[in-house]
């Protein structure tokens, strides 16, 4: 059984931010609905491409992208108006009800909070301030500064160095199956929120812990057994 962790590292899109925003303005271009799981699946997709092949485009570049294909497939004008119009919502989106009350047990508990995100910094740290949460979020780390993707290691990896934390004092909190299995691979603590999948991938290794919303998740984390400081330094 792992340990607590000193330090919970948030996901930010669909585990802290909603993208229902950006549903309605694809749905009042007379797209799907479903056609917001198809745009973030896709722009993830093609976000670990760029990574495995060498290089890197950021989160709101490639979105952009997908959502053009996605408009001319169902007939509607890719124009820039229309893109920029999808695209505003991501400085729009809304914070999960579940997610306050999860920071502040975090927060009570001596528990350090970041966000480790896809997502750019400005538009992450933009949206932090407008929704408050600066009093919980120590520091947002965003695929920006190491070029590469999650759920490739090197942002978790970065994360960790900064804050001069073992990988295994670290935990994060996802709701993609994929995100959990990046950073349980580097050693992460892992807690997966069911919210959004249902299923864990079965292709991947469990998460140490698991739950219905952020909120359980968390409190999960806090059952895990407490390592002492000398136990921390003999399993260095």
């Amino acid at each position: 059984m792992p340990n607590r962790p000193s330090v919970v590292a948030m996901d930010s899109i669909q585990t802290i931010f909603s993208l229902e925003p950006i549903r309605r303005k694809l749905v009042a271009l007379e797209l799907p609905p479903t056609s917001l799981e198809i745009l973030f699946a896709s722009t993830v997709r093609d976000g670990m491409a760029l990574t495995l092949s060498g290089e890197f485009k950021p989160f709101l570049e490639v979105a952009a992208s997908q959502l053009e294909i996605l408009l001319s497939q169902h007939s509607v004008d890719p124009s820039p108006s229309n893109i920029r119009e999808v695209m505003s919502a991501f400085s729009e989106l809304t914070v999960y009800p579940d997610v306050v009350p999860a920071l502040t047990a975090l927060k009570d508990s001596g528990i350090r909070i970041v966000i480790i995100t896809n997502g750019g910094k400005n538009t992450t740290e933009k949206l932090v301030e407008k929704h408050g949460l600066n009093e919980f979020i120590e520091k947002i780390y965003s695929i920006d500064e190491v070029k590469m993707w999650k759920p490739y290691g090197t942002i978790y990896r970065h994360a960790a160095t900064d804050m001069n934390k073992d990988l295994f004092d670290i935990g994060l909190i996802a709701v993609h199956s994929w995100d959990i299995h990046g950073a349980a691979k580097v050693g992460y603590v892992t807690g997966w929120v069911s919210r959004l999948e249902g299923r864990f991938a079965p292709a991947f290794g469990k998460p140490d812990v698991a739950g219905e919303n952020v909120t359980d998740v968390v409190e999960a984390l806090l059952d895990l057994p407490v390592q002492k400081a000398a136990e921390r330094r003999q399993s260095v």
